[in-house]
């Protein structure tokens, strides 16, 4: 359990509050390999016919979950996907994940087969209780692919706390009824939030008091800032705005 505080910050901000982070923080490995310091992250979300995770975060409900599938960057013979469940509990979140071959989902979301097919990584080794949750939820609320969401991610960990996580997502984009195979598509996506980076930070332990003196310069306040929810706003507003 951690809890989770984002605020955005505009992005031609983004360069002088890079340095001021510096001091603080380590990019994570995956960050550190990838050409310019960041990595694409791509989050096929899932939800009831009704949409009821999108309005119980549109309501504020204190419990509740999303359920997705996520990708990083191009798709390689070797790209893995993480069958997730994030829940929010009274402000603390929690996430599980399953990794599995890309080329495998479909195979797993219509046999059930876990063990079959979730990869023997050791960093999950509650991988095959996790990939057993999410298709709980999958059949027992009848969830669909419902939205796309891709953006840039830069992550970093805490210098003096490993357990602290930093993370700028910018350049968001989402479609709605796309499926599995549209998971690396980027021809049908809508920006949104455009010219503003979301600073995550994620913790445990308590707020570094570093984080308030640093963003304050930029007026960074905490929002609860749904990329799922904005997305299909966003989606929304582009059907609904007649193009001239």
């Amino acid at each position: 359990m951690r809890n989770e505080y984002k605020y955005p910050v505009r992005m031609r901000d983004l360069p002088a509050l890079r340095a001021q982070l510096r001091p603080y923080l380590v990019a994570d490995s995956h960050a550190a390999a990838c050409r310019h310091g960041a990595y694409t992250v791509r989050s096929l979300y899932y939800d009831t016919p009704r949409l009821s995770y999108y309005h119980e975060k549109r309501e504020g409900l204190p419990v509740r979950q999303k359920i997705r599938i996520r990708v990083y960057d191009e798709q390689t013979p070797e790209s893995i996907a993480f069958l997730e469940v994030k829940r929010k509990n009274l402000g603390w979140v929690s996430k599980s994940r399953a990794p599995v071959r890309i080329g495998d989902v479909d195979r797993i979301l219509e046999t059930g087969d876990i063990d079959g097919f979730v990869l023997p990584l050791g960093a999950y080794p509650k991988r095959h209780e996790h990939a057993a949750h999410f298709l709980y939820h999958m059949r027992s609320a009848q969830l669909r692919p419902t939205a796309l969401v891709v953006y840039q991610r830069e992550a970093f960990h805490g210098v003096f706390d490993r357990g602290f996580r930093l993370t700028l997502d910018y350049d968001l984009r989402c479609a709605m009824r796309m499926t599995l195979p549209d998971l690396y598509r980027e021809d049908a996506l809508t920006p949104y939030l455009e010219g503003l980076c979301v600073v995550e930070v994620k913790f445990a332990r308590g707020l570094p008091s570093w984080v308030a003196s640093v963003l304050e310069p930029y007026r960074a306040r905490r929002e609860a800032v749904s990329k799922y929810c904005l997305g299909i706003d966003a989606c929304r507003t582009r059907i609904l705005t007649p193009t001239a």
